[in-house]
């Protein structure tokens, strides 16, 4: 699932992160740093009825596929610090995007969870063992949006995203993301 990194509504200094749930309409974007953010009714995510900026799922797309749109009387919104003319983008990670005074960054980085293996129509193989996973069994998709690879992760027999009691694993087998179940994004907007 991916994420908005917005202002803390609470008003304190550091940024908070808005998990992107794409079972709704999607998102408003204001320029009020007390609500930033709030879920947009069916009927103003209509591509008729945007006037102000929303945040729309794109489809067909990959789990982290959203859009910005921003209606024609929705002055003062950048895009990486240039002006979004045409009226919708596809985001892509660590897009910074400003309306007014607010800054929001987006990112396809999830959380890594266990989860019941949705299965695919061809056979997925784990890529640290490289058997393959069976429908229903648990298992962790790579969080990083560049990667999205599935481990295996039945604590008692295959725990091959954090590995076993007597060897932990440190990193997802394919990339660098962290092979933690902590819930911690590991990209933060301070870092831009």
């Amino acid at each position: 699932m991916a994420h908005m990194w917005l202002p803390d509504p609470a008003g304190g200094s550091e940024m908070c992160a808005l998990p992107l749930d794409r079972s709704g309409s999607g998102y408003l974007l204001t320029a009020s740093p007390r609500e930033p953010v709030r879920l947009l009714t069916a009927k103003e995510a209509r591509p008729s009825s945007v006037a102000a900026v929303s945040l729309v799922t794109v489809l067909p797309c990959p789990p982290s596929g959203w859009a910005l749109l921003a209606g024609p009387t929705a002055a003062g919104v950048s895009v990486n610090g240039l002006p979004l003319r045409s009226g919708a983008r596809r985001l892509r990670e660590r897009d910074e995007i400003r309306r007014g005074g607010v800054r929001f960054f987006y990112t396809g980085e999830s959380l890594a969870e266990v989860v019941p293996f949705p299965g695919t129509e061809q056979v997925t193989h784990c890529v640290r063992c490289k058997t393959p996973i069976a429908e229903g069994t648990p298992a962790v998709r790579c969080p990083d949006p560049s990667c999205g690879l599935w481990h295996h992760q039945d604590v008692d027999t295959c725990p091959c995203w954090t590995g076993f009691p007597d060897k932990t694993f440190s990193s997802c087998a394919m990339c660098q993301n962290p092979a933690t179940l902590e819930g911690l994004l590991r990209w933060r907007p301070e870092e831009v």
